[in-house]
């Protein structure tokens, strides 16, 4: 799982810059230096984001623009918040 790899943040403040620059400025290339920097396939990532493997394909190419709601989950998945199950 995803969550599972992302290593949480302990210094609230350091959180709180870290989760306003990932959703600020959320282009194709920080999208993919996300995923890369997790260690996750396109098909890991479009599970944990609840899309499809051509929608991750799609944001990475540039092709589509990235969903401000993909964005923060990208920033939670970064800051080791799990899903509700």
């Amino acid at each position: 799982m995803v969550a599972d790899i992302a290593a949480p943040i302990s210094d609230t403040a350091d959180l709180k810059r870290m989760l306003e620059k990932q959703v600020k400025k959320m282009t194709f290339d920080s999208f993919v230096r996300w995923r890369i920097s997790l260690g996750i396939t396109q098909i890991e990532a479009a599970k944990a984001l609840g899309c499809s493997r051509t929608t991750i394909a799609a944001y990475e190419n540039g092709k589509s623009k990235i969903p401000r709601y993909i964005a923060l989950a990208c920033a939670a998945i970064i800051a080791g918040l799990r899903p509700l199950e």
